[in-house]
């Protein structure tokens, strides 16, 4: 199979009740055929699905998203992106913002690069403190056995554009067993 086959155009799908959620079409589609759910004033709330491009087709390989909402109901999406996986040393993770109550997502941005190696399968969250996380893995002889887990912190992250600025950044020491 080929891998520009893997590469569907990121979607999210936002469902809106008395609040928005992210969550699957297939939720939403469930969702739209259930009786309109009563908002907390007592109003019937409508369910209303929408689909929004992340970023148009392309051809490099395009997997392992996340998304987190932030602290002022933007939206903040990464995955990875490049002409193959843990075999393709050009793999790097990509970002976009979804501010709250926008149409749109912002034009793709860079969120982790190690150049000639590549950078997989990110994780976004936030902790108790209000600072934003991205876990990733970088692959560094090609073969999963070799990646190292790495991570980054924001506490600037409410840009109008762009990558967070990133204030710290490691590689996490594991050993196996422990």
């Amino acid at each position: 199979m080929r891998h520009d086959a893997f590469a569907p155009v990121v979607r999210t799908v936002l469902c809106v009740f008395a609040a928005a959620c992210v969550t699957t079409s297939a939720t939403c589609s469930a969702r739209m055929n259930e009786p309109a759910q009563a908002a907390p004033d007592g109003h019937q709330a409508s369910a209303a699905c929408q689909t929004i491009d992340i970023f148009p087709g392309v051809k490099e390989h395009v997997h392992g998203s996340t998304i987190v909402e932030l602290p002022n109901g933007d939206l903040l999406a990464a995955w990875f992106q490049g002409s193959g996986e843990r075999w393709a040393d050009d793999v790097t993770i990509m970002g976009a913002r979804l501010k709250a109550g926008a149409a749109r997502w912002s034009k793709p941005f860079l969120m982790a690069d190690t150049p000639a190696f590549p950078d997989i399968n990110p994780i976004l969250f936030m902790d108790a403190q209000d600072r934003l996380w991205l876990m990733w893995y970088t692959v560094i002889a090609n073969q999963w056995e070799t990646s190292l887990p790495k991570y980054r912190i924001s506490k600037n992250y409410m840009m109008p554009d762009g990558p967070p600025e990133w204030a710290w950044q490691d590689v996490l020491h594991v050993k196996p067993g422990d």
